[in-house]
């Protein structure tokens, strides 16, 4: 079980933020937010899903809905 532990956690989601940044709570400092993405399925329904994300890899403060691609910050 131990070869299947991971540094970063990865994801790669296909859809439309379409909500503010919402702040979610704190953690030694450091603030996590949650912003709601609409990811179409193939039956043309929409999900939605709650990402939840730190301060320290996006500016929670831009405007991002809308936006299908979002930078974010690479941690060091």
């Amino acid at each position: 079980m131990a070869d299947k532990i991971f540094e970063n956690n990865q994801v790669s989601i296909v859809g439309e933020i379409v909500s503010d940044f919402r702040f979610s709570h704190e953690v030694y400092g450091e603030g996590f937010y949650v912003v709601d993405v609409a990811v179409n399925r193939l039956s043309n329904f929409m999900d939605y899903i709650p990402l939840m994300i730190s301060e320290r890899l996006i500016d929670v403060n831009e405007d991002y809905i809308g936006y299908g691609t979002v930078p974010v910050i690479q941690p060091a």
